[in-house]
């Protein structure tokens, strides 16, 4: 594993698209857009990074054992890096996906770059797309945007429709529903500690095919799509807007504490050990690749 430590211009570096409306979403400066260098950070991960990686280290270079994740804007541009580079990457992780960054427009899901991407024909087929979100993401936080009727949105509300939505779009064009998890988190907030506790099941999902069973847990895996009549009978603090048809699921637990310890451990460790190669490497290209 290899950990890429983010910088202040993770809203430039992570997306390829550019946000116009960024005083809408986090209050920032109007008339200052932010994104538009997501396709430079992924080649400079795909042919720079990646090949001194593997010249360097004892590693499984192909596609089959290269996966790519991250959270937040991490992991909408490990998404679009799935789509992108499906003969690099056979496994996407995408922890509180920030999908709202993608929406061109100041009406929620009328133009979304991500998901008219996916349906313009850009589902892989051959690689998994592992998925989650908090029910209570950014639920401190005032969004003054509205729906076609006049209501308020929430952010928790944007964040899980957003990644909804994007399971929805790789599960109709094409992803095959075994390489598709989307896990809901009852109550998770965006913070380190939420995606801490998820991760170690996320990789084990990846990896190994993690069966799935009845058990309580602190996840519930989530079909793509709900009708009004399931809507009612389970009623949550979004209820209108969750997904659910097919029978609620729960995320195994057969991963121990020790396990997830050692997860955790190795981690920290690569990341720490490869942030040095990261800055490097990063430095050269930046020297090579002057912004325009």
């Amino acid at each position: 594993a290899v950990g890429i430590a983010s910088s202040e211009n993770r809203w430039d570096e992570y997306s390829p698209w550019v946000n116009d409306n960024m005083d809408l979403w986090v209050g920032s400066t109007p008339g200052v857009p932010k994104g538009g260098e997501g396709d430079a950070y992924l080649d400079f991960i795909v042919n720079t990074l990646k090949p001194e990686i593997d010249s360097r280290y004892r590693t499984l270079p192909d596609q089959e054992h290269t996966a790519i994740g991250g959270f937040s804007m991490g992991g909408l541009i490990s998404i679009y890096a799935g789509l992108e580079y499906p003969n690099v990457f056979s496994k996407v992780l995408a922890h509180s996906p920030a999908v709202w960054f993608a929406e061109a427009n100041k009406a929620w899901r009328s133009n979304n770059y991500l998901l008219k991407h996916i349906e313009q024909g850009n589902a892989p087929q051959e690689v998994k797309f592992y998925l989650d979100i908090g029910t209570n993401e950014w639920a401190d936080k005032a969004l003054p945007l509205t729906d076609a009727q006049g209501q308020p949105y929430t952010y928790p509300f944007i964040w899980l429709d957003g990644t909804e939505a994007v399971y929805d779009a790789l599960k109709t064009y094409g992803v095959p529903s075994s390489n598709l998890l989307l896990v809901v988190d009852e109550g998770g907030e965006h913070v380190p500690a939420a995606w801490n506790a998820r991760f170690a099941d996320a990789v084990i999902w990846l990896w190994a095919k993690q069966e799935i069973d009845e058990t309580t847990s602190v996840v519930t895996a989530i079909p793509p799509t709900e009708t009004a009549a399931a809507a009612a009978a389970s009623p949550s603090p979004i209820a209108a807007h969750t997904p659910g048809t097919e029978p609620e699921e729960q995320l195994s637990e057969k991963v121990s504490t020790a396990e997830k310890g050692v997860l955790y451990a190795i981690g920290a460790l690569v990341i720490l050990s490869s942030g040095l190669i990261f800055q490097k490497l990063a430095r050269d290209y930046a020297r090579k690749n002057p912004k325009q």
